[in-house]
């Protein structure tokens, strides 16, 4: 697929132009017991809610970023609740990262099966849970949602925006897997 300013939105870091987009950038996540009974059917429909996830080791713990989210939520599909405590008074997404690779168990074919699902649910949070930021993702309307980082090849496109390649999804070196789950949560939120 081609992509155009008119067609995209190429995105990363949480300072910079639609960086409201970024996993690190900070807004308060809520998620207790009432939070996860009113999801919508489509988020209810992923495959960890029929795992055994403990979804209450996220009730009302302080969740400001995506990241944090999506680094604790590692900690408990892998049951290292070493790290998951660790984790519980850090809000520093730099350091929640680092941690999140120490997390004891780890098993990346379990970790390839849920992660998008579990980014996809914070991120849906966090959309649904601000106003502005959910006025935000919705006014990108149909349009792709790339992370350009040149440095992460999963959640990212393995480029910078400015790079030829970008403009290409064929020659992208990165799957874009959190501009696919950020996309997937602006289509919920709009229905």
């Amino acid at each position: 697929m081609k992509l155009n300013e008119k067609n995209s939105i190429f995105f990363w870091g949480k300072y910079n132009k639609d960086g409201y987009l970024s996993q690190w950038f900070e807004s308060k996540i809520k998620f207790n017991k009432k939070i996860h009974n009113k999801l919508p059917e489509s988020i209810f429909n992923l495959k960890i809610f029929k795992s055994d996830f403990n979804f209450q080791k996220l009730y009302d713990i302080n969740i400001n970023t995506c990241e944090k989210f999506m680094m604790i939520s590692k900690a408990i599909l892998f049951q290292d609740e070493e790290i998951y405590d660790m984790m519980l008074n850090i809000e520093d997404p730099k350091k929640l990262k680092n941690l999140g690779r120490k997390v004891k168990n780890f098993n990346v074919d379990i970790w390839n099966l849920y992660s998008r699902e579990i980014v996809t649910i914070g991120n849906y949070l966090k959309f649904s849970q601000n106003i502005e930021l959910q006025k935000q993702i919705i006014s990108t309307d149909k349009k792709y949602l790339i992370e350009s980082s040149p440095y992460d090849k999963i959640w990212g496109i393995g480029l910078k925006k400015t790079d030829e390649k970008a403009l290409d999804t064929k020659t992208w070196n990165g799957k874009n897997y959190l501009g696919k789950c950020l996309m997937k949560v602006r289509d919920i939120l709009k229905n």
